[in-house]
């Protein structure tokens, strides 16, 4: 998504590349499943809220379980660009990068949708 590899201490630089990130919930768990239903809906808001205020081009979820948080009576499954908006924006859903994410192993097969994001985005490989 960068023209240049950068290292977690370097998160505010992603503004000079168009992008940000926000956490729906903003306390460390080891996995997703330590989250309860209402605390994901809960984050679901704020981002929307979030969304809304900046509106930025595209909105990308990191992992799939977060497409049913946000849209609850959404039908859309899997990666990739959805139908569903958040705020009016385009939402694209991405696989957790995570070595735990059993339903994407392996980098490659995660790789591809990160890829395809960036085409979405138009951005240069």
């Amino acid at each position: 998504m960068t023209r240049e590899l950068l290292g977690p201490e370097s998160e505010q630089r992603l503004l000079e590349f168009g992008l940000g990130l926000v956490s729906g919930v903003q306390r460390a768990t080891r996995v997703a499943a330590e989250l309860s239903i209402s605390e994901q809906r809960l984050g679901a808001e704020r981002v929307t809220r979030l969304v809304g205020r900046f509106a930025p081009r595209y909105v990308a979820l990191l992992g799939l379980t977060l497409y049913p948080v946000f849209f609850r009576s959404g039908r859309e499954r899997g990666p990739g660009l959805k139908t569903d908006t958040l705020a009016n924006t385009p939402v694209f859903v991405l696989p957790n990068p995570s070595g735990r994410n059993r339903a994407y192993p392996g980098f490659a097969k995660k790789l591809i949708w990160y890829r395809a994001l960036a085409d979405t985005l138009g951005r240069k490989r």
